[in-house]
């Protein structure tokens, strides 16, 4: 049995950019079933009527992937404290958007974020997508260079569109150094069977996310319309900014600057494609992430290696012993 909301217990209220932004606030409680700390997404009344408030469970509920803020409970009778409530996982290391303007802040556009982490957002949001699509981990088949695709869809999964990735809706968490990035806030997403949903509810929905995130097909989306945004995120993480360059041409062009390998930059180039059907599938994405990383990682450790060859032989130089030619005296 899933704990009840007389289970968790407030701790604080938090700023909208810690753990997503909708309805009527994020709170930090305390689950007194485990003394876990968790997050109390409430709900406005208006959006259980409206159906959004189920939508936004279900998806949730389905979800078992480690790169998806977990659902905990949920309790959608707001009678008695006049709001819903959706009980989730704490991610403690907080949101990109906060991650990103810390980092704005401290560098003021001296630095630029290490390209590991970058990659790391990548592989772990791709398999987050690749997972909403597909209902299925494509961690092995990744790493086994086994491109997946949308006839590999679990039987019986209805795909999930996101439609609204942006940093304030990734979150961090476990071990600061390398942490696991996850995908949180399915207040905007919809599925193939959206159709049954009123649309003039759906119509107020998509005011919720942030369009300077969402792709330039929106209001419509496509199987490569969250991939775009994914696109957009670490187009700001690498440029540290907190929202995308205006010209569509220039950050398609140069979306991660110099800074960074020709294969991030043309990955994220590919991701950012106007024409949807130029971009990777969210199903093929895990894959493409880790091949494009293995030639970036194999040539960096190339490069160590020669550079420890040519160390050590410095080194043998210094250890040899400086032999002094002696000429003969003259008869």
């Amino acid at each position: 049995m899933p704990p009840t909301r007389r289970d968790f217990v407030q701790i604080k209220q938090l700023a909208a950019g810690d753990q997503g932004a909708f309805n009527q606030g994020i709170f930090l409680v305390r689950n007194c079933c485990d003394n876990s700390e968790c997050i109390e997404k409430r709900i406005a009344p208006g959006q259980v009527h409206s159906g959004h408030a189920r939508r936004e469970i279900a998806a949730m509920v389905r979800c078992k992937h480690p790169n998806i803020v977990q659902w905990i409970a949920h309790d959608i009778d707001y009678r008695s404290v006049g709001y819903a409530s959706i009980f989730m996982e704490h991610c403690e290391l907080e949101s990109l958007s906060i991650i990103i303007d810390r980092f704005i802040s401290r560098f003021a556009g001296l630095g630029h974020f290490p390209e590991k982490l970058l990659w790391k957002i990548l592989w772990d949001m791709s398999l987050a997508l690749c997972y909403l699509q597909l209902g299925v981990d494509a961690t092995k088949s990744a790493k086994s260079g086994k491109p997946l695709s949308r006839n590999d869809r679990k039987r019986g999964w209805d795909k999930i569109f996101h439609r609204d990735i942006k940093p304030g809706n990734i979150f961090a968490k476990g071990d600061i150094a390398w942490p696991t990035i996850t995908l949180g806030d399915f207040g905007c997403s919809i599925t193939s069977d959206h159709e049954h949903f009123d649309k003039r509810a759906e119509e107020q929905l998509m005011t919720a996310f942030t369009p300077v995130f969402g792709p330039p097909e929106q209001p419509n989306y496509t199987r490569t319309s969250d991939v775009y945004s994914l696109g957009l995120v670490v187009h700001c993480a690498a440029r540290a900014r907190p929202y995308p360059m205006s010209n569509t041409t220039a950050r398609q062009r140069d979306p991660v600057g110099s800074s960074y390998s020709k294969e991030l930059s043309g990955l994220v180039s590919r991701m950012l494609s106007l024409d949807p059907d130029n971009r990777p599938e969210a199903a093929r994405l895990p894959y493409i992430v880790h091949r494009e990383h293995s030639v970036v990682k194999d040539r960096e450790q190339a490069k160590h290696k020669d550079q420890g060859r040519k160390d050590a032989g410095r080194r043998r130089e210094q250890r040899s012993p400086q032999w002094v030619t002696v000429r003969p005296a003259p008869l």
